[in-house]
């Protein structure tokens, strides 16, 4: 596992500044660990207006399932306060699990659970 961290990679994001938005397909395939600051998530409805889904934290999780399975975002994200995070590509984190039967084990597992949720 350490290998994983050493290939992730540090950014900031800016208040205000999108991560990603909703329905757009760029950006999915990376898992993003929030270290420091605050991202909301969000969703605007036909008339423009938006609404607050959840607000993460230092130690988040953000688009597991999208960066699993290359899906499209059902939702915008934000940086709601200057933020420091890490993220890994789907492409990385797959060579890295290659060389781990456990931790590949585990990836091939939410792999399909993702798929299944999915396609329900």
């Amino acid at each position: 596992m350490t290998h994983v961290g050493f290939a992730m990679e540090a950014a900031k994001g800016e208040t205000g500044e999108h991560l990603f938005l909703e329905n757009d397909k760029d950006g999915n395939d990376e898992l993003i660990i929030i270290y420091d600051g605050m991202i909301e998530l969000y969703s605007t409805m036909d008339n423009g207006t938006e609404f607050a889904i959840e607000y993460l934290y230092k130690g988040s999780i953000l688009n597991p399932n999208t960066f699993i399975i290359q899906y499209q975002n059902s939702v915008s994200a934000r940086f709601a306060a200057n933020t420091t995070y890490y993220s890994i590509s789907a492409e990385n984190f797959a060579n890295i699990a290659a060389g781990y039967p456990e931790l590949r084990s585990v990836y091939n597992m939410v792999y399909n659970a993702a798929l299944a949720a999915r396609d329900r």
